[in-house]
């Protein structure tokens, strides 16, 4: 047994979810016509009601024991100082800097780091004014119109799923395009009808060495030299990286390399230089104000007692279910459309950061970590996965994010879009008591739900600062390294051993499985009759 599973704190919590066999939703706000208003706040232009979760004040006096125990709130000032949280890859942990503009408020320990990060910004801004002004353009003098982000994981998920977001903030004269997955098909799709001579390319690595965006990169280079010549890329190519050299070894000039730190982790880093296609494609005044967001959200996370802290709030829930009702899973359930990656995003934010079995003192845990994320837009998740929700014989619980305000003029579609969204709220609380048993709703489904008055820049970067602090309280609870991603590793390097014998069929060190699927890709090959659509390293364009 562990130190934290032996602890007073995590058995209280035991005895606390027991007596949550018999408790009822429905009759807590029978009970308390104040629940609603109590067991809810607001905070960086976000409200969150947690008041239909399986939880009452014992319980959550309970937790926030817990929290005290596991030292949240001196780990929030850890974070806030600059400490070495990362301690596996021995690094700070400094993303909030990112957002920060008042060098007054950065603790003086961290100034070198936050004076890094003004000079990035102000590099940044100098290169979005010129691209949108036209005074850089591509080798033939024309105008840049199309920016292909090219980046994964951490260097991909966080801006697409902000662009889409952004949607009415689109810049007219400038479209965003991502590729991340090594798979051709998609950088094809993307190519396929873009003119060469108004593409920029963004290559987001950290390392510049990342398989999947330097192969996509290398592609992209060959279509645009093939196009406009080998001179072309000087001008045609970006790069954000914590590894310059490499950068300008590809033949990327200096004035268009932007600075990423190592104490910025990937799936932290939308607000870094990362986010230059943001800025590209939205405007400068639009990435300022998503960083003043995510900015009053962090200043919410350091200064407000854990009682009232809507990070710490939302991580000690999801502890709650995961460790106290062995809940494995965790549904995002975002009605608005524009959100439609916003699960994607937190499938890394979450998972990578605490889908961990080894603890900080290098022991194997005794108890779950991080659940597993699912989720889609509402309403579409409601034609899917919905009936799962209802009517399994284990509920799931539920995050519900949805915005007041949409900006069109369809009233209609956006009132039809809030009534579902309480509805299955509603209907997962309630249930319903049938004579026919098909048809019977347990109800006592817990959710939560975030209420924006509507999807600006300040209200995203907020939503993304939280689920990132929420992250980071759950790993100080369960004593995990949120920062660091090892498994990511492994696969990796095997897939170094595996692509050569693709092309010599040497079989022989590796297991009968992976043996045999490896022949039956090289006869398949072989055969060589399979209808192949042009690949964008030789379809020119017309």
């Amino acid at each position: 047994m562990s130190e934290l599973t032996a602890s007073l704190a995590w058995n209280a919590l035991q005895n606390h979810s027991e007596r949550f066999a018999n408790f009822s939703l429905k009759d807590a706000f029978s009970d308390d016509t104040e629940r609603a208003s109590r067991l809810s706040l607001s905070a960086g232009g976000l409200f969150y009601d947690y008041s239909k979760e399986l939880i009452d004040d014992d319980a959550l006096s309970a937790l926030l024991d817990l929290a005290g125990q596991q030292n949240v709130a001196k780990a929030i000032q850890a974070m806030q100082s600059g400490e070495e949280l990362n301690t596996t890859e021995g690094r700070q942990v400094l993303h909030h800097l990112l957002r920060q503009t008042d060098k007054s408020t950065i603790p003086t320990q961290l100034h070198p780091q936050f004076d890094a990060v003004i000079n990035t910004r102000a590099k940044m801004k100098d290169a979005v004014a010129r691209v949108h002004n036209a005074d850089v353009t591509g080798v033939t003098g024309k105008a840049f119109t199309d920016i292909v982000h090219i980046g994964i994981g951490g260097s991909y998920l966080g801006p697409e799923m902000i662009y889409q977001g952004m949607q009415v903030h689109h810049l007219p004269s400038i479209r965003c395009h991502f590729i991340s997955n090594i798979c051709a098909h998609e950088l094809a799709r993307v190519l396929d009808g873009l003119n060469p001579e108004t593409c920029l390319f963004v290559v987001a690595s950290k390392t510049f060495t990342t398989l999947e965006t330097l192969t996509n990169a290398n592609t992209a280079k060959h279509w645009l030299e093939q196009q406009l010549g080998k001179n072309a890329v000087g001008q045609h190519f970006y790069a954000v990286t914590s590894s310059p050299e490499k950068a300008e070894s590809y033949g990327i000039s200096p004035a268009h390399i932007f600075a990423f730190w190592d104490w910025v982790g990937g799936r932290f880093s939308s607000f870094s230089a990362i986010g230059l296609s943001l800025a590209l494609g939205l405007g400068w005044e639009t990435f300022e104000s998503l960083l003043d967001g995510a900015a009053t959200m962090d200043t919410h996370f350091f200064d407000a007692p854990l009682n009232v802290n809507m990070p710490v709030l939302m991580a000690l829930i999801g502890v709650w279910y995961v460790n106290f009702f062995d809940r494995e899973s965790l549904c995002i359930a975002a009605y608005d459309s524009r959100l439609r990656s916003f699960a994607p995003f937190l499938q890394q934010l979450e998972m990578e950061s605490n889908g961990k079995s080894t603890d900080l003192n290098n022991n194997a845990v005794d108890y779950h970590t991080c659940p597993t994320i699912f989720g889609e837009p509402g309403t579409n998740c409601q034609h899917s996965y919905f009936q799962l929700l209802h009517q399994s014989p284990e509920f799931v619980p539920v995050n519900f994010i949805a915005c007041a305000q949409q900006e069109h003029t369809h009233k209609e579609h956006q009132d039809w879009l809030f009534a579902n969204c309480l509805a299955q709220a509603n209907a997962l609380m309630l249930g319903q008591q049938t004579a026919d048993q098909h048809k019977h709703m347990p109800g006592n489904r817990p959710s939560s739900t975030l209420l924006l008055d509507r999807l600006s820049p300040e209200n995203m970067g907020a939503l993304v600062a939280l689920y990132e602090h929420k992250v980071y309280v759950q790993s100080v609870i369960w004593n995990v390294n949120a920062f660091d991603q090892w498994g990511v590793e492994l696969g990796k390097q095997i897939s170094k051993g595996i692509k050569p014998k693709l092309d010599t069929g040497d079989t022989h060190d590796l297991d009968p499985s992976t043996a045999a699927l490896l022949t039956r890709y090289q006869k398949i090959n072989e055969a060589d009759d399979i209808p192949r659509q042009n690949t964008p390293d030789i379809k020119k364009r017309a």
